[in-house]
């Protein structure tokens, strides 16, 4: 049997650090492709004043938040998504439903007219929510819910969404969850527990639906990386290949940190934006749907970054503090893809 470190060069030499343009090509028919993925919308809120904490995102608010930056947002943002053309798409940090049919509106290619929505209010203080596109011709949606995650104090963060889809073309099954753990306002030592205690929600409920041998995907800002505690040890995700044991595969893992990321902070990457696997989509075992090699991707065009400046290289987001950049999000997203048939 090959070493630990052999499986982990194999591993590395299969998904290591890609963007949108450097992904080896393969032979697989496009039509028999399943693509998912994640991105941290960066606040995306509309102009009216509700009654969650949303007062700076208003005409009158510090960011001076009128209708014409929310639509060039939503074009901004729809650019983003026209590109990925993802089938099952994750996002976090949308205000409500409002504005998750005006993006869809904002796009311009033949996927805005095929994505439904899933979403629920959560109780988070800032109003944000999470929330899926996918596309309806070739998911169905089974049932939709929410996991809460209670934090002591009567602290409220953001619900993780749960999705049941069925896949048209293989008549499989495939669970979606949706995360976008506490952040690390604080600290990360003062903070960390707080994200254990979503790793636990979330790995309860895969425990009680008996997931595991199941189809699954787990995407997210989890404002943690694929090595720290919160998602290694408690929720228990590994690289694949390493573990024959592991039960959830995280193909965020092999991300050369020092070279690439999700965000950056203090010109430093992170890898907070995450895909994970089930053993069922990696072993291809148990689902007609698998994983398909090389295909683990951090989308990462030049004109999605920012150039010159303090921030060259960043993420070129919508504030530089309250200067208005009229960018993306301080996250890039995140795409995998699943294959079926032969």
């Amino acid at each position: 049997m090959p070493s630990t470190s052999v499986l982990a060069s194999l591993a590395f030499l299969l998904f290591g650090t890609v963007s949108c343009s450097g992904q080896r090509a393969t032979s697989q028919d496009s039509s028999k492709v399943l693509k998912v993925g994640f991105w941290n919308m960066e606040n995306l809120y509309d102009t009216r004043n509700d009654a969650w904490n949303d007062d700076d995102f208003t005409p009158e608010g510090q960011y001076l938040w009128d209708e014409n930056r929310y639509q060039q947002k939503l074009k901004n943002m729809g650019r983003v998504l026209d590109s990925l053309q993802a089938d099952i798409l994750g996002m976090c940090e949308v205000e409500n439903k409002k504005v998750l049919v005006d993006l869809r509106a904002a796009l311009t290619s033949l996927a805005g007219t095929k994505y439904e929505i899933v979403h629920f209010d959560s109780p988070d203080e800032r109003g944000i929510d999470a929330a899926i596109f996918y596309h309806k011709e070739k998911m169905s949606l089974v049932t939709a819910s929410v996991i809460p995650v209670a934090l002591p104090g009567n602290d409220k963060t953001r619900d993780i969404l749960h999705a049941v889809f069925y896949h048209t073309a293989t008549a499989d099954t495939l669970h979606y969850f949706v995360n976008h753990w506490p952040s690390r306002r604080g600290g990360m030592e003062g903070s960390i527990g707080k994200r254990a205690l979503a790793a636990e929600a979330l790995r309860r409920e895969l425990q009680s639906q008996n997931l595991w041998n199941k189809a699954f995907v787990i995407v997210g800002d989890f404002n943690d990386n694929p090595w720290d505690s919160s998602i290694s040890k408690v929720l228990g995700a590994c690289k694949p290949a390493i573990k024959s044991e592991c039960m959830i595969h995280n193909l965020s893992g092999f991300h050369d940190v020092t070279q690439t990321g999700t965000l950056k902070y203090n010109n430093r990457w992170d890898i907070f934006d995450q895909i994970m696997i089930s053993s069922a989509l990696w072993n291809k075992a148990g689902s007609t749907l698998k994983f398909k090699p090389y295909s683990s991707q951090i989308f990462a065009p030049e004109w999605i970054l920012q150039h010159g400046g303090k921030y060259e290289g960043h993420p070129l987001r919508t504030f530089g503090g309250k200067t208005w950049l009229n960018g993306y999000s301080d996250h890039l997203p995140v795409t995998a893809e699943l294959t079926y048939g032969k």
